[in-house]
């Protein structure tokens, strides 16, 4: 027997020729020999090896049908479906004189049987298989001078992996975008790329593809692609004809984020303010010039929160500039002034109405315990 095709894609329907001969004398008249063949589907992208018995593992049947011959010839079988998780299909053909139907019994040996042998290779078609990849970002949040990384992961989308293969893929990094677009099928035709990767596989597995490095604020999304035109002659072989695969641009789970860099300085309203009169500070706002935009969400700039926290210092002289704050500093009040823009902004009154004479010093301070939950880590 023969497949009608050694090579087939998910969803063909296959079907096998039977060539039935008589082995002693001529063929009875009326004699009718009726032969069962199984279809199977071996789910692995190993070939399978001839052999007396079927395996255990990694096959299984997809289809049994029979062909009735009145006579030494070719007989086509009737079609099977081949499944998506198929890597090969394999005939295995049998005859029992003891099921025949009651009337043709008579017309064959008693006992006789017949039947041929697995994984013959005339009797297998293999299975083209659709190379496919899916990615997640290695860290949410990359900070300028770190590089982007991408966890690849490759896999048959239809078919199996056949041994051997070798699919290369190609990744785009696009950004910056102040904004994430929603998700689509297509890249805006706006949008930067930022730099490409590529990165071989000879079968299903991760691997971690470095990018480029981060040199400014935004959103940088992955887009993977396998395309036909680049690969090799061995492998056009295993895959279907101008074979294409592209994921969707602006998934979220390929997505990582540089954040926006604020900059700000204080100054206090008023120098001196009586005992008992309330007193304030001024922030302003701005977006670190060499660290890109402010980035946005729902159509705004993500807001930012700054905690300001006003120390009282006693007596006549000035407290000493420092990066940290002396322990057991003690605290006149906190004001929190929260923003989507650069710009001047002025603390709530903090009342003063309970000290002495000396100093208040504010210190302000962006913590990520005030932001956001949602935004957390998009904003330093």
């Amino acid at each position: 027997s023969r497949v009608s095709s050694p090579v087939v894609s998910a969803g063909d329907t296959v079907t096998d020729t039977l060539n039935v001969t008589n082995e002693n004398g001529s063929w009875l008249d009326g004699a009718v020999a009726t032969f069962k063949g199984t279809a199977y589907a071996v789910t692995s992208g190993t070939p399978p090896t001839q052999g007396s018995a079927v395996p255990t593992s990694l096959v299984r049947a997809i289809g049994t049908v029979e062909i009735n011959a009145d006579a030494p010839g070719n007989y086509t079988s009737p079609g099977v479906v081949v499944p998506d998780d198929a890597g090969y299909v394999v005939w295995v053909w049998n005859f029992d004189q003891a099921t025949q139907p009651d009337g043709q019994k008579n017309n064959f040996r008693q006992g006789y049987t017949w039947s041929d042998d697995w994984g013959i290779p005339a009797e297998t078609s293999r299975v083209l298989f659709e190379p496919a990849v899916t990615t997640a970002v290695a860290s949410e949040f990359v900070d300028q001078g770190e590089d982007y990384q991408d966890v690849v992961t490759s896999f048959a989308e239809k078919g199996q992996w056949i041994d051997g293969t070798v699919v290369e893929a190609k990744g785009t990094l696009y950004g910056p975008m102040l904004a994430l677009p929603d998700e689509s099928e297509d890249v805006p035709s706006w949008v930067p790329i930022a730099g490409t990767a590529t990165q071989t596989f000879n079968g299903p597995g991760d691997v971690t593809v470095d990018g480029p490095e981060s040199i400014e604020a935004g959103y940088y999304t992955w887009v993977w692609e396998i395309q036909a035109a680049d690969q090799s002659d061995a492998t056009l072989e295993n895959i279907p004809r101008g074979y294409s695969f592209v994921d969707n641009f602006a998934q979220r789970v390929e997505t990582s984020i540089t954040p926006s860099q604020i900059v700000a300085s204080s100054k206090v309203v008023k120098s001196e303010v009586a005992l008992g009169e309330g007193f304030q500070d001024t922030i302003d706002v701005a977006l670190d010039a060499a660290s890109g935009g402010w980035l946005q969400a729902n159509r705004q700039r993500i807001p930012v929160t700054f905690r300001g926290t006003a120390y009282f210092h006693p007596g006549a002289e000035a407290p000493a500039v420092s990066d940290t704050v002396p322990e057991g500093a003690e605290v006149v009040g906190e004001s929190f002034v929260t923003m989507n823009a650069p710009g001047n902004y002025t603390s709530s009154v903090l009342e003063g109405e309970d000290y002495r004479e000396g100093y208040v010093t504010w210190v302000w301070e962006v913590r990520e315990s005030d932001q956001p939950e949602e935004f957390r880590g998009y904003i330093k």
